[in-house]
């Protein structure tokens, strides 16, 4: 007999006629240990009951499952029983019904009240729970402790809202201020306890067996110590007698009609605290009409299952309305408890099967009989349908399958997500027939009904004033797509907090009740305070911008103009597209001009929040297929009500191969649409581009009619810039500084990558260190030499190389750099004459004469490991960098791993983000050739044509080498014309010579502190020679591994030495720590 199939079905009978064929210690299986415990105490054989649930117990027992035995044995008084299995040490000591226990022993067999309010206060530190809180009040009233008791009394008012247990509190608060704490408590105790709940029925009554209807088990015994409402069994009178049966149809009278609209009180007293929910109410109501059909029609199958799906977007309190559904379905018999067993995706998430399965056994155990509720279960949800997730998925709907009814299934999710999964899973789809209950369409009222609950929850009171301004405030969040409901509530009140903080810190006496009251003011504390008119101003007193601040008044003045109209009657005449084009070079105010139009759109009532989220296509655009959708969709989220602004729009889609590019600007396009009217977006960039970008996507240029060109600063203004900055940090400038100032800037704006602003900015940092050089000279200053900025400070940038570190090297300092290092000879000079040819064509430019401007920069590197390239590809991009020829001269270093991906589309996109990167320096590709030896279906070749491509499209800021071995390159370069065309300046690095070898060894020894001794120059160079003869030597580097070697012989030798010889001599120690000896070198040779 299946002793779990007969749990299911609540037939106690047959798990005990199982079970009486063995003894408890002869069971292994957990579950049915439990089940046959729970039978033999539904029938009230206390003892058998124990010995199963502490077998059950034995076999991997929850701190739930000790709660059970813990309610067993008070109910029956074994308290030396239970104080036993207590003190055996298997019990988990900081669990909530061990401590609870405690408490419980403590209190009915005589322990002291210290005994007992340290058990309640050990219970508390783990679980928040009314009644033992309650009691712990009373206790400290008994000892005198009046104080700690009104702290308890808030804390309970605090945390719970509404109930029993907080209005007892209130009044018990107030008689303690009374100084009556302790008379009230013993007039009135409180002696309500929820804690232990597991008896199912009353010891001093007779236990009854289950009655059926349809599916559900509906107990007529009453639970232990808790307020149920059980489903009266009396069959109805009938005019024909008991048995006779009711029609299937016929015409309902007005009576009947009225009273199916009517919410059964049931229901009402289950939701009595949660604001809203009809739709959940009318669900519930469904079960209760449906009950009392099936009732009637005793011994048919039951056509409704009792399963319940809670959907809406977050924060609209389903986990809420979940556990009203519990309490409700408890109310009405249908579960055993008043609070469902919660999961989710990650409680369940394993790779192991055999765990997976564990789980979810022991969920449905705890649930049986109940309520099992899996939260957010659109997170489920495989974009294959075959993952992780749904495997999950597939367990559960088995075990509910299994459990026969006996666990009542209640999901919440958001609507669509949800309905889409459930449209991949038909199985668990077909479980829930009952109306399905969407949540969020909350009224203002609902809103300022849960805002006032939260607020009291908080020991806080919204005054009247406050009020008109919150609900005001709600209307408008309410009617945007990306209102949260409680979260954005809590974030309401959570600022609200703050500023009523701050509010009060500035008062120098503050009454009592004030610390517990928002205003006004508290509840517009996030809002900026200024009106349009001085945003407006703001952005005239802007440095030059005449045509932007033209363009942003006229957008104002229409938005205006329409207000009136209406304010007239008179229909108003469309605002247009929200939406912009800012086009520009760098630090010319694109984004502070952004900023303040959502502050005046905000203020204009045109977009409601007027915030600003900033984002490249870093933020849009994912690698992974179907992903960037979703990023799109989420930033859009987060800017909803206010500003989503693009900066460099043209690099979302560079040419017609970039899928990920396309999908972004579809998504961006039909957000756009959804939601015109709730956001602006501002794409920005430089114009040429943003032209470029623009003409392919006419879908964009459509809903982007407003364009804002945003000029470079002149001389003159990025002068008044400066001063301004100078004047923000404290500043002062010395008299006779304008000159100065001028052509240091306009020598810096002469580099296209300046930044306007932003390289003014730049400009004041240099000027500042230089100040500080000036006054770090060991003299007294006064406090004015500190805030003058003087013509020395600002004309030292114009000479010194060392004030702006690399960017203040010239070329040949770089070239001066590069004929330091060892050998290359023939490498320095190709560098020379490239240098040569760069600067040739500069004086050609400056002449006005035409020149083919740097030609084409990219390179090929050929040679062995180890002969430097990468320094000279480092010392290259500086070069260029000085020259003007790129326009920051970083080196980016990559291989084949960093650019090929595994599946279709993935390498284009990695090569693209890669050449971005390096984009204005050197993008550095070693062993290149790797690209080209995977075959013909690798993705290597993919790599390759799109490198060709950037190379093309960005050959004016962007040089690329490719290095490797000779033969290696020479073949990848006849494997694509296109690279070859592209790749005409080639340098050879040679093998190093011994004798180059032998200096690079010295001098990384030297770098390292380290010399060697006299006269063993060569000894050194048949080490280097026996070395470099391995085949993976590899020149430079094969050198450095030597001279470390070395390094190790000699510590090695000059400790063994020091630890075994007094030595006194400093100098003498010295020379022996730092000096490479012959027997170190022949140390080394003999290794093999």
């Amino acid at each position: 007999m299946d002793i779990l199939s007969a749990k299911g079905e609540k037939d106690y009978d047959r798990i005990i006629e199982a079970g009486a064929c063995m003894r408890p210690e002869e069971c292994s299986s957990k579950s049915e240990a439990h089940a046959i415990g729970k039978a033999y105490e539904k029938k009230g054989a206390f003892g058998q009951c124990l010995e199963w649930y502490m077998r059950s117990y034995e076999l991997g027992g929850s701190d739930e499952e000790l709660g059970m035995i813990a309610g067993v044995c008070l109910a029956c008084g074994k308290y030396d029983e239970l104080r036993s299995f207590l003190d055996n040490g298997n019990a988990d000591p900081d669990g909530y019904y061990y401590r609870a226990a405690r408490y419980e022993l403590a209190l009915r067999t005589g322990g002291s009240a210290e005994e007992q309010i340290q058990a309640l206060k050990n219970f508390i530190d783990v679980q928040y729970e009314e009644s033992y809180m309650l009691r712990l009040t009373a206790l400290y009233l008994e000892q005198g402790s009046d104080k700690a008791a009104g702290k308890l009394c808030k804390k309970i008012m605090r945390l719970y809202i509404d109930t029993d247990g907080a209005l007892y509190a209130k009044d018990l608060a107030d008689a303690i201020k009374a100084g009556e704490g302790l008379a009230f408590v013993r007039e009135k105790a409180w002696l309500k306890d929820k804690v232990f709940k597991h008896i199912s029925f009353d010891l001093s009554a007779k236990p009854m067996e289950d009655i059926r209807i349809g599916r559900a088990a509906v107990s007529t015994e009453k639970p232990m110590n808790a307020d149920r409402v059980t489903v009266s069994e009396e069959k109805p009178k009938t005019e024909g007698g008991e048995g006779r049966k009711l029609p299937l149809f016929g015409k309902k009278s007005a009576d009947k009609t009225a009273k199916k609209d009517k919410i059964s009180p049931i229901v009402e007293k289950s939701m009595k605290n949660v604001v809203g929910m009809g739709e959940l109410k009318t669900a519930l109501n469904d079960i209760v009409n449906v009950l009392q059909t099936e009732k009637k029609r005793a011994g048919t199958e039951a056509i409704i299952l009792n399963n319940i799906k809670i959907l809406g977007p977050d924060g609209c309190g389903k986990t809420t309305a979940a556990y009203a559904a519990c309490r409700t379905l408890n109310a009405l018999g249908i579960s055993a408890f008043d609070e469902p067993v919660v999961t989710d995706y990650d409680s369940l998430l394993t790779d192991d099967n055999e765990e997976l399965h564990s789980r979810i056994q022991e969920l449905f155990d705890n649930a049986m009989g109940g309520c099992l509720l899996i939260e957010n279960i659109h997170e489920f949800d495989d974009e294959n349908g075959h993952g992780v997730g749904s495997k999950i998925l597939d367990q559960i709907y088995s075990a509910i399958k299994s459990a026969n009814g006996g666990v009542t299934l209640i999901i919440t999710g958001r609507e669509k997500e949800t309905e889409d999964l459930l449209l991949k899973k038909p199985k668990i789809a077909a479980l829930f027939n009952l109306r399905t209950v969407v949540l969020g369409k909350y009224s203002t009222d609902d809103l300022m009904v849960i805002t006032d609950r939260l607020a009291e929850s908080k020991s806080l009171v919204i005054n009247d004033a406050a009020k008109l301004v919150l609900r005001k405030k709600l209307e408008n969040m309410a009617s945007q797509p990306d209102f949260t409901y409680s979260k954005d509530l809590e974030r309401i009140l959570t600022e609200a907090y703050v500023s009523m903080s701050n509010r009060l810190s500035k008062k120098r006496r503050a009454a009592g009740d004030d610390y517990y009251v928002i205003t006004e003011e508290d509840i517009n504390s996030g809002e900026s305070a200024e009106t349009v008119e001085e945003l407006l101003d703001k952005l005239k007193a802007m440095t030059g911008l005449a045509s932007v601040k033209e363009s942003v008044q006229t957008v104002v003045n229409q938005v205006k103009v329409n207000k009136m109209r209406a304010e007239q009657g008179i229909a108003a005449a469309s605002n247009g597209t929200l939406h912009m084009v800012f086009t520009g070079n760098a630090g010319t105010g694109k984004t502070t001009v952004a900023r303040i139009i959502g502050k005046i759109y905000r203020r204009l009532g045109v977009l409601p929040k007027g915030h600003f989220v900033e984002c490249t296509r870093k933020d849009l655009i994912s690698s992974i297929y179907g992903k960037t959708a979703q990023q799109v969709s989420e930033k859009v989220k987060e800017a909803m009500g206010g500003i989503l602004f693009i900066d460099e729009a043209y690099s979302l889609c560079r040419d017609d191969n970039d899928t990920y590019g396309k999908e972004a600007i579809e998504t961006l396009l039909t957000e756009m649409e959804n939601h015109r009217d709730s956001i602006m977006v501002i794409i920005a960039g430089y114009g040429p581009e943003m032209d470029k970008f623009l003409d392919k996507n006419q879908g964009l240029r459509s809903r982007m009619s407003n364009t804002i060109n945003f000029e470079d600063y002149t001389a003159d203004e990025m002068v008044s810039i400066f001063k301004s900055m100078v004047s923000a940090q404290k500043f002062m400038l010395d008299v006779g500084t304008d000159k100065d100032i001028r052509d240091v800037i306009e020598a810096r704006a002469s580099k296209k990558d300046f930044g306007n602003a932003r390289g003014v900015r730049n400009v004041l940092d240099d000027v500042i260190k230089q100040q500080a050089n000036r006054l770090a000279d060991g003299q007294e200053h006064s406090r004015n030499d500190f805030l003058i900025i003087k013509k020395e400070d600002i004309a030292a940038l114009k000479s010194s190389r060392d004030s702006g570190g690399d960017e203040c090297k010239t070329a040949d300092d770089y070239v001066r750099e590069l004929e330091e290092l060892t050998g290359l000879g023939s490498v320095k000079a190709q560098v020379r004459a490239l240098v040569a040819s760069a600067k040739v064509n500069q004086r050609l430019a400056q002449l006005n004469r035409k020149t083919q401007g740097f030609g084409t920069l990219h390179m090929v590197f050929k040679g062995n490991a180890g002969t430097g390239k990468t320094t000279v590809a480092r010392i290259i991009g500086n070069i260029y960098h000085s020259l003007g020829a790129l326009s920051k001269g970083q080196l980016v270093e990559c291989n084949r791993s960093n650019l090929v991906a595994g599946y279709v589309g993935q390498t284009a996109a990695r090569t693209r983000e890669k050449v971005e990167e390096a984009l204005g320096g050197v993008l550095f590709i070693d062993e290149a050739y790797s690209l080209a030896q995977g075959g013909e279906n690798d993705f290597g070749r993919e790599a390759i044509n799109e490198l060709v491509a950037q190379v093309e499209n960005h050959r004016n800021d962007l040089c690329v080498i490719i290095a490797g071995y000779s033969k290696d390159m020479d073949e990848f370069l006849a494997t694509n014309q296109g690279l070859s065309s592209r790749f005409t300046n080639e340098i050879v690095f040679e093998d190093y010579t011994p004798a180059e070898m032998l200096e690079i060894l010295k001098k990384t020894a030297a770098a390292d502190g380290n010399c060697f001794e006299d006269g063993i120059d060569g000894l050194l160079t048949e080490l280097l020679a026996q070395k470099s003869a391995a085949a993976d030597f590899g020149n430079a580097r094969g050198v450095r591994n030597v001279a470390g070697a070395l390094k190790s012989k000699k510590d090695m030798r000059a400790i063994e030495y020091l630890d075994s010889h007094q030595i006194t001599d400093m100098a003498e120690t010295e020379r022996l720590l730092t000096t490479i000896t012959a027997e170190d070198v022949m140390a080394l040779m003999n290794e093999r």
